[in-house]
């Protein structure tokens, strides 16, 4: 039989400090690490190393922590700094983790607004959820579902020298899903989530998917920009209200410039169809235009410029867009589909610039800011290219200047038609 760690007892290495917790499935110590770092430690009831399945779930663990720091997610995730199997009594599975601080969790700060709404006044909500969306975008980029996100899980620490002024991590995301792989548990226990913050996908016991994160973000949002948890429930009662879809678009606790369009998104966020709600990008792209300012091209740290042999011709001002022939009822959804496969589904209309399309590659460094809207209108979708972005707009190979009516198949990118140079092609897919 296992037994427990007592602090100063060292486990292949790493001393015991003392006992956080004891949960049903793992016992969690704080430690220090062989190079005297201070770590977050845990060990493991389940999984056994008896089970069947746990040799996929260490390999499982390994892809995991590859693509936590690999991609751009690291930057907003706690780091799994070690796993491996000592024998404790019997052999014990453990992992450890860079250790992050308790107290500075959503939790802490929800608990405050609702005694005093205005201990944390409505704009530094907003930042707070444009950063926690960025977080889950990166991850979602990743290819990775954390399933259990709930308030405590999302650690916010003030930080004055980024722009954002907090740094983000989540954490236990020691059962988390790889979008692309079954997990090795998928036909032996369900998938790990939380009351409260169980999504559709969840309650009929399915994997969970991308969606399932966006669903529980919805929560969290309603709870962190408008009225409070919209299925403050237990049970049956709560799993009987989302299955019902029985809630309404949110009403905001102050004014974001976009509010009505804001609460649509939230609201599409608890549709019991995941094919309905938006991406964790969607959401943050119309959070991030949230009283913000125009870029100009004179801001530091804009797009660079891809280079010509000769300068650029000067690029008039768009004309209005000429009203044409009666068109066909308009496509709900406009995707962009990268080479990759990699898409973005976008319902309403949104700025494109290179913080959105970041995820679809390295060349997104050539767009501006602001470099086009999408946008439907009369009917179809439109993309209006930025007078002054350093580089053309570019439609099928064709630099644009005007407001262009959009359809299936065509190639959006920027480059230089002088030059032929085209970056970071993607593809209109309407339906």
């Amino acid at each position: 039989m296992a037994k427990m760690i007592r602090p100063g007892e060292k486990v292949r290495g790493y001393e015991i400090r003392q006992l956080l917790n004891k949960g049903a499935m793992a016992i969690a110590y704080e430690a220090v690490s062989p190079s005297g770092e201070r770590v977050f430690f845990k060990q493991y009831k389940s999984p056994s190393v008896r089970v069947e399945w746990f040799k996929g779930y260490v390999a499982y663990q390994e892809e995991l922590k590859r693509r936590l720091q690999s991609a751009r997610v690291k930057h907003y995730c706690y780091r799994m700094v070690d796993f491996f199997v000592e024998n404790w009594g019997t052999p014990c599975y453990f992992q450890v983790f860079e250790f992050v601080q308790r107290g500075h969790d959503l939790e802490t700060i929800l608990g405050q607004i609702q005694e005093d709404p205005n201990r944390h006044p409505f704009p530094n909500r907003v930042t707070l959820a444009k950063v926690f969306l960025a977080g889950l975008g990166a991850l979602h980029e990743a290819n990775i579902i954390h399933s259990d996100l709930k308030p405590p899980n999302i650690q916010l620490y003030e930080d004055k020298t980024i722009k954002t002024g907090y740094q983000l991590k989540l954490i236990d995301m020691d059962y988390s899903v790889l979008a692309d792989r079954k997990a090795p548990w998928h036909d032996f226990q369900g998938y790990i989530g939380s009351p409260h913050y169980f999504s559709p996908e969840h309650l009929a016991g399915k994997p969970p998917l991308k969606a399932s994160d966006v669903f529980t973000a919805g929560l969290i949002l309603y709870e962190l920009l408008a009225d409070g948890h919209p299925y403050p429930f237990e049970g049956d009662e709560y799993a009987q209200a989302v299955q019902a879809y029985r809630v309404k678009p949110p009403r905001l606790a102050g004014d974001t410039g976009n509010n009505e369009a804001l609460a649509e998104v939230l609201h599409r966020c608890l549709s019991p169809d995941p094919g309905r709600r938006p991406a964790a990008i969607e959401m943050n792209e119309l959070l991030k235009r949230a009283g913000s300012k125009r870029l100009s091209r004179t801001t530091p740290g804009s797009s660079p410029s891809i280079p010509l042999t000769s300068p650029p011709k000067p690029i008039p001002t768009p004309p209005e867009a000429k009203p044409g022939p009666p068109s066909p009822p308009a496509a709900r959804t406009l995707r962009l589909r990268s080479e990759s496969g990699t898409e973005m589904r976008l319902r309403i209309r949104t700025v494109v610039g290179k913080h959105l399309v970041q995820t679809f590659g390295e060349d997104s460094r050539f767009w501006d800011g602001e470099q086009f809207t999408l946008e439907p209108k009369d009917r179809q979708w439109w993309v209006v290219p930025r007078t002054g972005a350093p580089n053309e707009t570019m439609l099928n190979g064709k630099a644009i200047t005007a407001p262009t009516a959009l359809k299936t198949g065509d190639v959006l990118a920027v480059g230089r038609e002088a030059k032929g140079v085209v970056k970071l092609p993607l593809t209109i897919v309407l339906d």
